[in-house]
């Protein structure tokens, strides 16, 4: 692990020194001082990134019966009781919560924390007193509780022979709760000075500093989440506890988004400027000895949802236009590199609420409950009979290794699958700028099937995941019903409200949704004799295919032998954002219900992602070069993976394919070959977590030789 403290006699030095330039040049050409403060950074300068925020400004002096947050996500922080409230002091003392009274504000629990709340920011004070057992000053807990759907975060400060403050997010694992802490030095308890502690989420790790110092990040497991419960506890600011020491907050914020490294800085040295103690910042801080500056690359590539641009694009779709090439051979995809291939030779299929394998391609039932429409979603270990993995699939007809099915199954109702390669936390697969979305399946011959069938496969933006109130992108790939399984909704696309809808100039109801193509895949249209059915009993792979230019729907038919483009239509921009695959057997009753005493099946053989070759080549910051491999790849070798980032950079993922396929996920920048590994294609995937827009990066690839 490299503490980030090492990084500021090198780059980060540079930076505060072009910071120093930066405001010497704007006053030497003459820029006011307002000129100068827009310039500064704070989280407000930043659409969305304050999730929730109380500033002791928003209140008066006197007893504080309610706090009303700032943010995204507006609560108000109460307290009914008078003796249990705290007061808010003169001239920025802060907000004190007395010795030894329990007192304490109530906010609503926060259903939606794994999601909104990334990172949480206090600035703090104490007044540490002698003592002979150690006392613990809670300062805020959201969703207080000791399960796994509580502590999203909590932040304490424990007094005894040294000052010690404790971090804390909860998870859900296999057999119950899981606890990640993180405890750190360096909070100055004198009751005078203020105090800043920034914990945050980032690439599936927790991450805390006090006052600039880095206490590196803490739990073994890369990806991990939490289910999201409804009419859950209270959050809480201070502790209904008696033995409290007295403290007082200047502020409390919850934010969203993954921390940069630039930003975590960014938003200690605003903190501590904020309360005029910047010397409280390590003497090699780069904000130490002046205030944060916004820069160019403070800003991530986000989504912004253009009405006219949509509605020009979604208006001017034909279907005359987009189907005039039904039935004729797919454009070739000549010039792409797999990036990703599971074949279902193990299982990779894991919780999608809670801690699982870094290796898991896939994730169930995901974070959309509606997917399942009138048929239920159960967590993955409550439904693992509707996700049957078969090891060596061969004789069933699969090209290689093993299958997947997902399944319809009644039991005292029904109850649906779904697959994802994103978990509820955002971690996992995804990918920009279009591509291939491949994937092979067969559905179990019907000759009637009931009309309610509604399988689909399709894909969804990441960002709204991170970005709660940011419009949601749907890109339905294929979706049939049973009503008439030769009738294909095709490329159905929808920019959804966010989840908090209508702030900050985003949309407060769906944008209009379009669709490519709909209609009979005839067999007059496609060279055969009977139109195409969807549960005819035959492997079919089918590939949504996104260029810069054109996007296209291509199957294979006649024994899966032959390739032909269903629709084609123009790339609009919403196809190129980072999306995430999804898989589902899904249930509309309205429309017909199936026979109840058995199940109903969805085989998938495999699934693959390809994208452009020259695409991959392309180096993006904070890359200085392409990744690279190092020459030894053989059986038996230790191969290291050369990342292309400017030396050292503390956040950086590696994951290993073989053949596409994800063989080591974290852990390191070196793959150790053995024989399985022999004649086949190695690459690695290289990401910067630390920086604002997390790039991925591929290296080279290479033939694994044998020994």
């Amino acid at each position: 692990m490299i503490n980030r403290r090492a990084l500021l006699t090198g780059s980060t030095a540079t930076l505060a020194a072009m910071s120093l330039c930066n405001i010497r040049d704007a006053r030497s050409k003459g820029a006011s001082q307002g000129e100068l403060n827009a310039r500064l950074w704070e989280p407000s300068a930043f659409s969305g990134l304050i999730a929730t925020g109380f500033f002791q400004e928003d209140v008066p002096v006197g007893r504080v019966a309610s706090h009303r947050s700032r943010g995204v996500l507006i609560v108000d922080a109460k307290q009914i009781v008078p003796g249990m409230q705290p007061r808010k002091g003169e001239a920025g003392k802060g907000i004190v919560f007395p010795e030894a009274t329990g007192s304490h504000l109530l906010f609503p629990n926060v259903k939606d924390s794994l999601a909104l709340y990334r990172w949480s920011l206090s600035i703090t004070r104490l007044n540490r007193k002698p003592v002979e057992t150690p006392i613990t000053t809670q300062i805020f807990s959201v969703n207080e509780g000791t399960g796994s759907t509580n502590r999203h975060p909590r932040q304490a400060v424990i007094c005894g022979d040294s000052v010690v403050v404790l971090t804390t997010y909860h998870a859900a694992g296999p057999k119950g709760t899981v606890r990640a802490n993180l405890t750190q030095e360096g909070y100055v308890a004198d009751g005078a000075s203020w105090n800043s502690i920034l914990s945050y989420r980032r690439d599936g790790k927790l991450h805390m500093t006090v006052n600039g110092l880095d206490s590196g990040f803490t739990n073994s497991d890369d990806y991990w989440a939490w289910g999201r419960v409804e009419g859950g506890p209270a959050s809480i600011i201070g502790t209904r506890a008696l033995t409290n020491a007295e403290w007082a907050y200047d502020l409390i914020m919850f934010g969203q988004g993954e921390l940069s490294d630039a930003q975590v800085r960014k938003l200690e040295g605003w903190a501590h400027w904020r309360v005029e103690q910047p010397d409280r910042l390590p003497s090699d801080h780069p904000y130490r000895h002046e205030r944060p500056l916004i820069e160019k690359q403070d800003f991530a590539q986000l989504y912004q949802h253009d009405a006219n641009a949509w509605n020009n694009w979604g208006t001017t779709l034909s279907k005359a236009q987009s189907g005039a090439m039904m039935g004729k051979p797919r454009v070739d995809p000549i010039g792409f590199d797999r990036v990703f291939f599971d074949d279902f030779a193990r299982n990779s299929v894991a919780e999608s609420a809670g801690l699982s394998n870094p290796l898991s391609n896939w994730f169930a039932p995901g974070s959309n409950t509606a997917v399942g429409q009138s048929a239920r979603l159960l967590p993955l270990a409550r439904s693992a009979e509707l996700y049957v993995h078969k090891p060596d699939a061969r004789e069933d007809g699969v090209v290689s290794g093993g299958s997947l099915t997902l399944s319809l199954l009644y039991r005292d109702q029904w109850y649906a699958s779904c697959i994802t390669t994103l978990n509820d936390a955002g971690q996992g697969r995804y990918w920009k700028n279009g591509g291939i979305f491949r994937l092979r399946c067969r559905f179990p011959r019907e000759t009637n099937p009931a009309g309610g069938f509604f399988p689909a496969f399709w894909a969804y933006g990441r960002e709204a995941l991170l970005w709660r109130h940011r419009e949601r992108i749907e890109i339905d790939f294929w979706e049939f019903d049973g009503k008439n399984d030769s009738y294909l909704n095709g490329g159905t696309v929808h920019v959804h409200k966010g989840q908090i809808p209508g702030l900050l100039g985003h949309l407060d109801k769906d944008a209009p949704a379009f669709e490519i193509w709909d209609g009979e895949i005839k067999g007059s249209n496609i060279g055969q004799t009977d139109n195409f059915h969807l549960w005819d009993g035959e492997w079919h792979t089918w590939e949504f295919r996104i260029d810069p230019d054109l996007t296209y729907l291509n199957v294979t038919i006649e024994n899966d032998s032959r390739w032909i483009e269903l629709f084609r239509c123009p790339t609009p921009v919403e196809f190129l954002q980072p999306i995430y695959l999804m898989i589902d057997y899904a249930l509309r009753t309205r429309d017909g219900e199936p026979d109840r005493s058995r199940r109903h099946d969805f085989v998938i053989d495999y699934v693959e992602v390809l994208q452009k070759s020259d695409r991959l080549k392309q180096v993006e910051a904070p890359f200085l070069k392409l990744p690279s491999l190092e020459e030894n790849v053989r059986v038996g070798a230790t191969v290291k993976c050369l990342s292309g980032l400017p030396s050292p950079t503390t956040g950086v993922r590696y994951i290993w394919h073989v053949d596409g396929i994800p063989v080591k996920n974290g852990g390191g920048d070196a793959l150790l070959l053995d024989q399985r590994h022999a004649g086949k294609m190695l690459r690695c995937l290289v990401r910067a977590t630390s920086s604002i827009d997390q790039t991925e990066l591929w290296s080279d690839e290479r033939v694994i030789q044998e020994a």
